[in-house]
């Protein structure tokens, strides 16, 4: 469905959001409200290993200001690691700024020219066979 991805400062909280985030706020994963147990059974570390047991190489860009009041930077890494371990193209940019307009202007030229830049069909990781 999609063959890259840019994550400017993202709302991947493990296990759940701040109380400060919007996603306590909003309908997330579609309830009407913030729910917890639909937070963690639809958030990505519930999904990762079916999605890392396809073998599909999807090239992501994680990006986020360091000093984000929700420290989605300390997020990104996490997810960025995984990423790197698992050999799938990744990406890293955390730059001087908070989770504002002002960085995320910063960040999502170099995200979307990574995009762009990537932008293929979606392989399987080190070749492997479906």
């Amino acid at each position: 469905m999609f063959a890259a991805v840019a994550l400017v400062s993202p709302a991947i909280y493990v296990p759940e959001p701040p109380e400060t985030s919007s996603a306590r706020r909003v309908g997330v994963f579609g309830a009407e409200q913030y729910d917890p147990e639909v937070w963690k059974s639809l958030n990505y570390p519930t999904l990762l290993d079916a999605f890392l047991a396809k073998k599909i190489s999807m090239p992501v860009h994680f990006s986020s200001g360091d000093h984000d009041d929700f420290q989605i930077e300390y997020h990104a890494t996490n997810l960025y690691k995984v990423w790197r371990d698992n050999k799938i193209p990744a990406e890293l940019r955390i730059i001087d700024g908070a989770h504002n307009w002002d960085a995320f202007k910063q960040l999502l030229p170099d995200a979307m020219r990574y995009v762009f830049q990537t932008v293929r069909r979606p392989e399987l990781v080190n070749g492997a066979s479906q």
